[in-house]
This record gives structure tokens, sequence and C-alpha cells, in this order.
């Protein structure tokens, strides 16, 4: 192998260190909901649930994607008893 490379141009190595991914951007359940239903049914055998099951029950599952989704803080609040469940009803379009 080191052969068939030894001639090859060096690869073009890019320094992104100045570029920083500080926080996400807050969404509502209907925009997890209105995103989860435009992905492509796509799937291979290591995804733990497939997308087409995803997509077919996305308004059971809703709630429980978007608090694994929240910050460790809202989590926390969750658990003591605060969260106020959107059904799904109140996120369709």
């Amino acid at each position: 192998m080191h052969k068939l490379t030894e001639n090859a141009a060096q690869p073009v190595v890019r320094d992104l260190t100045d570029e920083i991914f500080a926080e996400f951007n807050e969404c509502s359940m209907a925009e997890v909901r209105k995103t989860l239903l435009a992905s492509p049914v796509k799937s291979c055998s290591m995804d733990s649930l497939p997308m087409f099951l995803l997509r077919e029950f996305v308004d059971d599952l809703l709630s429980f994607i978007c608090i694994m989704c929240m910050p460790l803080s809202e989590k926390t609040r969750v658990t003591k008893g605060s969260y106020h469940h959107t059904s799904a009803e109140e996120v369709k379009p």
C-alpha cells in the first residue's frame, strides 16, 4: 500500500479551532414533530428505532423525544413533576 501512495499529494488539513459550538437553539415540540416527519424514511440494521416506526408513532413518542433532548437542568425539573405534557393535538400543524 505504501508504494501506491508514496507519490500522492499530501491531504489538506484545515485548522478549525477558531470555530466553537456554544449552544443549541431551542425548538418547540411542533418543530421537532415537523422535522421528524420531513426526514427521509431511511434505515440501517444498526438503527435502534427504524425511521418508518418513528414516523408512524411520532405523536406517541414526541414528548419522550423532547425530554431526551432537553438540558439536564430542565430534566431535573421534569422529574420533580412540574412538566406540562403537551398532547399531540396541540402540536399538529
